[in-house]
């Protein structure tokens, strides 16, 4: 998966970033607007709100101390 910017001018999206596809290449395109939050945004409110405390949790646990293999 990659990333780019574009622009949204009558009625095409137009990407600011070079893209490298062969022409017709079938895309999904998800949508984000500036406005919205950045992953290092929603990792920080994760954190602060306790999100990831259940991962401190011994029965959360799928690997031994001893191996690292999964139990």
């Amino acid at each position: 998966m990659r990333t780019i910017r574009a622009i949204f001018r009558d009625g095409n999206l137009e990407p600011l970033d070079p893209v490298d596809l062969p022409e017709n290449t079938h895309l999904t395109v998800a949508l984000l607007d500036s406005d919205d939050l950045s992953a290092d945004a929603i990792g920080e409110l994760a954190h602060n709100e306790g999100a990831f405390e259940f991962l401190g949790d011994p029965r959360e646990d799928i690997y031994t101390d001893h191996d690292g293999e999964a139990v």
